[in-house]
């Protein structure tokens, strides 16, 4: 035991004391690269054209671009031009060699005599400078001055709607990045004019972020909107929270379009009248047709629990005849009889005032 003891006091008499946490080596952060941004787009470019969904690895790629370009690996134009002629490269050798796996990316692919970038040497480094143009080829090619023109230009679409537009009228995007527009294209060429300060700050276009924001002056243009159209409903709506009252103003603002846009309105009530059809008969499952089911009966509840809302008397012939009067009255379009006001109440009729 005395030995073990000896042991343990000379090996804390050798070691070295421990630093202090302040005075430890923290290794410093990897400079981000273009060989860095080449290593990691190369896997969803691969995945672009190997049948990956195309939308989500266009997010990828420039989720990556981003932040290339944000730690000054590179510029934008030379990220999407290497992308592009990285994409190209490797449809090429698709072409050339079917069947056989994609090529890994090697150094001969990061330097200019790879193949993939074509451009000055520029001798210290590797990189390029004023990379080839080939897109004044493509017809009806968009470029980035007509972009931003007709983007301001159509600031009430939506970028959905924008892309529809660009395809319907035959502009075409870079051919070697997609077919036709699509709203991620179109968020990502705004985002990128917008930087370059070709777009105004203030810019809104419809299904932005700021157009979707709700301000305490909307809060307090909705209330009065209230008060003044439904004051019934006034009192509780003061009760609502900043967020629940931001939910009706969405809302609200949701039907205001679609109620100014006949084909979207017809487009939902056809949408509608499917699902009513699909899920009533069990084409949605069992669970949603039992959950519409339960959902009509309470609305058919709602709605039937003031349908006797005449008084009548089972044994008396003339009150019967005169219920019958007032429904058949109610049913017509041009209705023969009008009523005094004082026997209404919010639309239900007032038994013991019709008894008298």
């Amino acid at each position: 035991m005395e030995i073990g003891k000896f042991k343990l006091a000379k090996a804390d008499l050798v070691r070295p004391p421990r630093k202090p946490i302040q005075e430890q080596i923290i290794p410093k952060e990897k400079p981000y690269t273009k060989e860095v941004f080449q290593t990691e787009v190369e896997p969803f470019i691969k995945g672009f054209i190997g049948g990956f969904p195309k939308n989500e690895m266009t997010a990828k790629l420039q989720s990556i671009l981003d932040k290339a370009v944000e730690k000054g690996a590179l510029s934008v134009d030379e990220g999407t031009t290497y992308m592009r002629d990285r994409k190209q490269q490797l449809l090429d050798f698709v072409k050339q060699n079917p069947g056989q796996t994609l090529p890994e990316l090697t150094r001969e692919n990061f330097a200019i005599g790879g193949g993939v970038i074509q451009g000055e040497n520029l001798g210290t480094r590797e990189g390029y400078r004023n990379p080839r143009k080939d897109l004044a080829k493509v017809e009806n090619y968009l470029d980035e001055d007509k972009f931003v023109k007709l983007r301001i230009e159509n600031k009430d679409k939506t970028n959905k709607e924008f892309a529809d537009f660009l395809n319907k009228e035959g502009y075409k995007p870079d051919p070697n990045q997609a077919e036709k527009f699509s709203p991620i294209s179109i968020d990502r060429r705004y985002n990128i004019a917008k930087k370059k300060g070709l777009i105004p700050e203030d810019f809104v276009y419809a299904g932005s972020t700021a157009a979707k924001s709700i301000t305490e002056a909307d809060r307090k243009e909705y209330k009065q909107y209230i008060k003044e159209r439904f004051p019934d409903k006034y009192e509780n709506v003061l009760k609502l929270s900043d967020k629940e009252i931001n939910k009706k103003i969405s809302d609200r603002r949701k039907l205001l379009n679609l109620q100014a846009d006949d084909a979207k309105r017809e487009a939902k009530i056809l949408a509608n009248r499917k699902y009513r059809y699909e899920t009533s008969r069990g084409l949605r499952g069992e669970e949603a047709q039992k959950k519409y089911e339960e959902y009509v009966l309470e609305k058919s509840r709602e709605r039937r629990k003031n349908l006797n809302k005449y008084y009548r008397n089972p044994r008396d012939p003339k009150s019967l005849l005169w219920e019958d009067l007032l429904k058949r009255n109610e049913q017509a379009l041009d209705k023969p009889f009008s009523y005094d006001k004082n026997f209404l109440l919010k639309g239900i009729w007032i038994k013991m005032k019709l008894r008298k």
